[in-house]
């Protein structure tokens, strides 16, 4: 909200920050109040994945909507992937533009992948070509805490992530099988965040955390 962004990717909406939101309502405050804020000769690209922030965005916004996805109905779609060690291999289709070569993307995962839909949605507004889109794809090192390598020791590779949502556990750990369908899959969770923390998403992380093979939930420390 301080920021006064002219271009931006509104990537969902899902309850979150249950220490500083009483409800889902209040948390959507915070969003409406976000996409008002742009200006008219700005640009906000939004995940068809929820339905309720792209009716959020046309409602609200004074900006140009544009929408993404991956393997669905979008301005800006991505399909065709295929994932391997080396990250993801995918092709976008940009409205009134021709089928263009395929990206790489050293990450995996389809939260991953929706993502560089919609940062080829905000590039291509900005007047970069496909070629320097791609290019930034494929040397994009990530950052920290995101699926980072942190080592392997005795054939254990450990990757860190931050993911704290259960809809971001959910999405990281079925990357990471995606990225490395041959390992064993063990997941550590540490509920650090105020949410994770609270009697909301118990039911969802059981089913996140199911994913992999085998899950460790650290005991929570006092406040």
């Amino acid at each position: 909200l301080h920021y006064r962004a002219r271009t931006a990717l509104l990537t969902s909406i899902e309850f979150d920050h249950a220490d500083i939101f009483r409800d889902m309502p209040h948390y959507e405050s915070a969003f409406e109040n976000f996409v008002s804020t742009m200006p008219k000769d700005g640009l906000l690209a939004v995940s068809a994945s929820y339905p309720r922030a792209v009716e959020m965005a046309r409602r609200l916004a004074k900006a140009k909507v544009v929408t993404y996805a991956v393997n669905g109905q979008a301005d800006y779609r991505a399909d065709n992937e295929r994932f391997s060690a080396e990250g993801t291999r995918f092709r976008i289709h940009a409205p009134g533009k021709p089928r263009k070569k395929d990206v790489l993307l050293p990450m995996s995962g389809y939260h991953n992948i929706e993502n560089a839909a919609g940062v080829y949605a905000a590039a291509r507004s900005l007047g970069l070509s496909h070629e320097q889109i791609a290019h930034g794809f494929e040397t994009f090192k990530g950052v920290k805490r995101r699926q980072e390598e942190r080592g392997e020791i005795g054939g254990v590779l450990v990757i860190d992530d931050f993911a704290h949502h259960p809809t971001a556990v959910s999405e990281t750990l079925e990357g990471i099988r995606q990225r490395y369908p041959e390992r064993r899959l063990w997941a550590v969770f540490e509920p650090r965040s105020n949410t994770s923390r609270r009697n909301i998403h118990q039911a969802e992380y059981v089913d996140a955390l199911a994913i992999a093979d085998l899950a460790t939930i650290r005991e929570p420390e006092p406040h």
